[in-house]
């Protein structure tokens, strides 16, 4: 939005570095995602019999993908000319992703030789983290789940930090 609003300018000379006004619209996403997501498991609690079998790994799964969302975002935003190419990414890469990483099926459910690519799905590793700290349920290496969020948020985050840095799109 601040690109489109002109204001971006204004945010880039503020006494600020890169990692501080990156850091700040991630926090701002993330907080908004654990207000909505608060909200969501309120209903579900109210309504269902929603259970929590791990609440540590429940908090870290919900954090790590409220971040790598927020990166997710933040790259979009750097990367769209106009407003009708912020949903293309949303369009052809996440919600095909979604679809092969476990949300609505197992992984077993699929052919055996596309395991492999699921595996390299960060969506399955999201899913299957939630999953598992809800339900105990779980079709991967956890430890390994968590390693590759947590390097794929590394990456967006420095990716996001280097288009900075070179002012890509930033500035008119």
């Amino acid at each position: 939005f601040h690109r489109w609003a002109r204001t971006m300018s204004e945010m880039l000379s503020a006494p600020l570095s890169y990692v501080e006004i990156i850091l700040g619209y991630m926090i701002g996403s993330v907080l908004r995602a654990l207000a909505v997501g608060a909200g969501v498991y309120v209903i579900a609690v109210l309504f269902t019999d929603a259970t929590m079998a791990n609440l540590p790994l429940f908090v870290f799964y919900v954090l790590l993908v409220s971040i790598l969302f927020s990166l997710i975002g933040i790259f979009i935003g750097l990367w769209a000319e106009k407003m009708e190419q912020l949903s293309v990414l949303q369009t052809f890469v996440i919600t095909p992703l979604i679809y092969v990483g476990g949300v609505f099926n197992s992984i077993d459910m699929l052919p055996e030789n596309v395991h492999w690519l699921v595996k390299l799905n960060p969506f399955f590793y999201m899913v299957d983290g939630i999953r598992f700290s809800m339900i105990g349920y779980s079709e991967s290496n956890l430890v390994f789940g968590a390693i590759f969020l947590s390097s794929v948020a590394v990456l967006l985050f420095a990716l996001i930090l280097h288009l900075f840095r070179i002012g890509w799109k930033l500035r008119p």
